[in-house]
């Protein structure tokens, strides 16, 4: 029983363990999950914003070449990138930034970009419609200046992200050792738990194995005791009465077999000859837990014997039993019997007699014993001559 609870409680306690580490799996996946949703979302934003400045820049250096020079190439550089900025600037705009400081950044850089590309456009104008006045066109510094603003605002984000990259790095670097000391911690708490436990059931089952030892040990020397032993004893179920064993001399004085015995009761086999004589042994029983040296008869061998009985109480495997020990006494019955007889008859011959009789110890004299007639010959009472001799009675 201690190693059935000690094996359940190992298996609760293995379960529980599973299903806490299994918790605390569940809940760190969903923050990591979390932290490499936002490690993406910054990847995303540093990758577009950087897209998007260079996209400006060759905006900025395509228009100032383009007035400057007035070439042809530099006129296709200013338009190849004007035509990717608008998908530049929805790439930034759709990178993911769910925080307010995020979004207020990129609406800004977004309102910068859309000031900065009608600049360069207006720019770009001025120089392929000559008719246009000079001062209509916005200043080259005023290109510049815009790009320098973006740019800031472009280091901020940057900034930002990196920040935020740096402490999801930091967090998950805490978390990931926060969880190998608690791993830790369990293996060596398992560890002690499993090997306590080890030492506990093998120490039980060591126990239990001697125990196990020396209850086949008492049970050969019950067996060698019970079965070979020269008083008649059975073992009965003290709640029901059923004769549960029984040796070979209680079989022998009764005239069973043991598989006419096992499971009947001794009423059932009408072992008793007076009922009254059994119901007085139960009686005793109840009151004292015990029979000690109750003479009944009982039939044997269609035979009536005299039989001493004896009983205790004993409890094998949680369970009450009598131990019922019992000895033929039919002959030293007998023998007593006639012992009596011959007392009857020897003390009708010797104190009914017509002749004086005494009887008395042959060394010192002294009387023992006399009859009738001897007391009244000589005129004393018995008492008066037991224990003296004829000297001094002067007979």
């Amino acid at each position: 029983m201690h190693i059935q609870r000690s094996l359940f409680g190992v298996f609760l306690v293995a379960f529980l363990s599973l299903l806490f580490f299994s918790v605390v799996a569940y809940f760190n996946l969903k923050e990591n999950e979390a932290i490499d949703r936002q490690e993406k979302v910054s990847f995303r934003v540093l990758k577009s914003v950087e897209v998007l400045f260079q996209n400006l820049q060759d905006i900025e250096e395509g228009a100032t070449s383009f007035r400057a020079t007035r070439q042809q190439a530099a006129l296709l550089k200013y338009q190849e990138a004007f035509s990717q900025y608008p998908l530049r600037l929805r790439e930034l705009q759709s990178a993911g930034v769910t925080d307010s400081v995020g979004q207020s950044q990129i609406s800004a850089i977004a309102a910068q970009t859309e000031a900065f590309v009608q600049v360069a456009s207006q720019l770009v104008s001025q120089v392929s419609t000559p008719s246009a006045t000079s001062s209509s066109a916005p200043p080259k510094d005023q290109l510049r200046n815009q790009l320098s603003a973006i740019e800031i605002l472009v280091h901020a984000v940057e900034k930002k992200e990196r920040s935020r990259l740096h402490f999801a790095d930091t967090e998950a670097t805490v978390k990931t050792e926060r969880t190998f000391s608690a791993f830790a911690a369990f293996s060596a708490f398992m560890f002690f738990f499993f090997m306590t436990t080890y030492w506990f059931i093998s120490r039980t089952l060591t126990n239990k194995n001697k125990a196990a030892t020396i209850l086949r040990e008492k049970e050969q020397l019950y067996s060698g005791l019970f079965y070979k032993s020269p008083v008649m004893l059975s073992l009965v179920d003290a709640e029901t009465g059923r004769i549960m064993d029984t040796n070979e001399r209680a079989l022998a004085f009764f005239g069973h077999t043991r598989e006419q015995v096992i499971g009947t009761t001794a009423e059932s086999a009408g072992i008793f000859l007076d009922t009254s004589a059994r119901a007085a042994m139960i009686l005793q029983l109840g009151q004292d837990q015990k029979v000690q040296r109750f003479e009944t008869q009982v039939k044997a061998k269609n035979e009536v014997k005299d039989v001493l009985y004896n009983i205790e109480k004993v409890v094998l495997g949680n369970r009450e039993c009598l131990v019922v020990a019992f000895e033929d006494i039919t002959d030293r019955k007998a023998a007593e019997k006639k012992q009596k007889e011959s007392e009857t008859l020897f003390s009708t011959i010797f104190y009914k007699s017509p002749i004086m009789k005494s009887i008395s110890e042959a060394e010192t004299g002294i009387y023992l014993d006399v009859n009738d007639n001897f007391t009244k010959f000589f005129g004393y009472e018995k008492e008066e001559i037991i224990g003296r001799t004829s000297t001094k009675l002067q007979l």
